[in-house]
């Protein structure tokens, strides 16, 4: 359900896309350190968090060094609380996603996974909450129920959880910065769920596309697809322009090159890519 929330990179300058770089190798780093594993669980949400909280902060970072044994070269990367912050964010949100599965379908891979980046801290609270949210999402799941605006709520609450309790940002960004979480969230269920329609249509699995736009079993997946897309994209455009308003109240101060390309080019870009059914996104070396 993440990767979306990418750079057009190539509208990227150079200086900017080692800054990104930089970003994207120090929250790998930070997630090494936390659990060697989670290393390979990186996605580009949580490189976003990391861009955005650093420049409401106007935090400028110099340049690390390290061996890096995917690209089997030395690399530069950012070091950081709130890169650490991002990270860890991001690796609790996966734990508890991959025990709820597990809860699901007893695949006891997901529980050795979830168990293998498990780390203790003491965000009780926090943890709390994101259990609360995802057995919500898994209630609909069970239930069937066929309403988008509805399950993309709940994720929508769970991004919006995850950039609560920053430190030394002014009450005003952080209520934005919720906000933005907010449809962020949204955006990303309900372009996953598009991501996933004809896979989901042919293991039978819940899908609230699916269900609200009545598909049935004999239906042409293809033809289901071309009737709906009209109105996901103007739900996505939708969603979209409430995530661009609240960015734009946001007081980011640095790296605002890069997270205004993110914002401003690539979630379009993404829209575009998955609607039109290109091939499904993924975390790759920048």
């Amino acid at each position: 359900m993440f990767g979306y929330v990418k750079p057009l990179r190539y509208e990227l300058k150079l200086r900017e896309l080692d800054e990104f770089r930089g970003f994207y190798c120090g929250v790998c780093t930070s997630m090494q350190k936390m659990k060697y594993i989670s290393k390979f669980f990186l996605t580009y949400d949580a490189v976003f968090l990391a861009l955005v909280i650093s420049g409401l902060k106007a935090k400028r970072y110099g340049y690390n060094k390290k061996f890096c044994i995917e690209t089997l070269k030395r690399v530069k990367y950012f070091s950081g609380d709130d890169i650490d912050f991002a990270a860890t964010r991001f690796l609790k949100l996966l734990e508890y996603k991959l025990i709820d599965d597990y809860e699901d379908d007893k695949n006891f891979v997901k529980l050795l996974l979830a168990k293998s980046i498990h780390r203790a801290d003491d965000s009780n609270d926090f943890e709390h909450q994101l259990v609360g949210l995802l057995k919500e999402l898994r209630d609909f799941e069970k239930n069937k129920v066929g309403n988008v605006e509805r399950a993309s709520d709940v994720f929508g609450r769970i991004l919006q959880l995850l950039v609560s309790d920053i430190d030394g940002i002014d009450e005003m960004n952080m209520i934005v910065l919720k906000n933005m979480a907010y449809n962020l969230g949204k955006w990303i269920y309900v372009l996953d769920a598009f991501d996933d329609i004809k896979k989901d249509a042919k293991k039978n699995n819940y899908n609230p596309i699916l269900l609200e736009h009545g598909f049935n079993s004999g239906d042409s997946i293809d033809a289901f697809v071309d009737r709906v897309r009209p109105n996901i994209r103007k739900t996505l455009y939708r969603i979209l322009d409430d995530t661009v308003l609240s960015y734009n109240l946001l007081e980011i101060k640095s790296y605002k090159s890069i997270t205004d390309n993110i914002v401003y080019q690539g979630l379009f870009n993404e829209t575009e890519r998955i609607l039109m059914g290109n091939n499904r996104t993924c975390p790759k070396k920048v």
